[in-house]
């Protein structure tokens, strides 16, 4: 799974990017979406998951279908090969910030009965919001 967010994570900035995806995939963010809602379904098998995830799912198949029926075109520009290593290296340090073990969750940090330190503090509530 954790490869299948890779790319999501990855292809998600593709659409806002100078980038030779562009030229692949006509939707690379829809597609990162999509990509994302299928790791999570594959995941969570409760009913909820299977609602969020998989409305999520069809919102963005449907989406692409509905915008390649309107006319929707990959693009003809070339860019420097630079620029996917640099799309790259972003999904990548995004997947990896996101996924960065922490020392204290913020959860154990509240309840605990230990001694805090700012470290401890700042790392929980930094991933806290992150999660917001």
């Amino acid at each position: 799974m954790w490869l299948l967010m890779w790319l999501a994570v990855t292809i998600f900035p593709a659409a806002y990017l100078p980038t030779n995806l562009k030229r692949v995939m006509r939707h690379p963010f829809l597609w990162g979406v999509t990509l994302w809602a299928v790791a999570h379904l594959l995941t969570n098998g409760d009913l909820a998951s299977l609602l969020l995830f998989g409305s999520f799912a069809a919102y963005t198949l449907f989406d692409m279908w509905s915008a390649n029926r309107r006319g929707a075109e990959a693009s003809k520009i070339h860019y420097p090969i630079w620029r996917d290593g640099v799309l790259v290296a972003i999904g990548t340090a995004a997947h990896l910030r996101h996924w960065c073990p922490l020392r204290k969750p913020l959860g154990v940090i509240i309840h605990s009965t230990a001694s805090l330190d700012a470290g401890d503090l700042y790392l929980g509530l930094h991933r806290f919001n992150a999660l917001a």
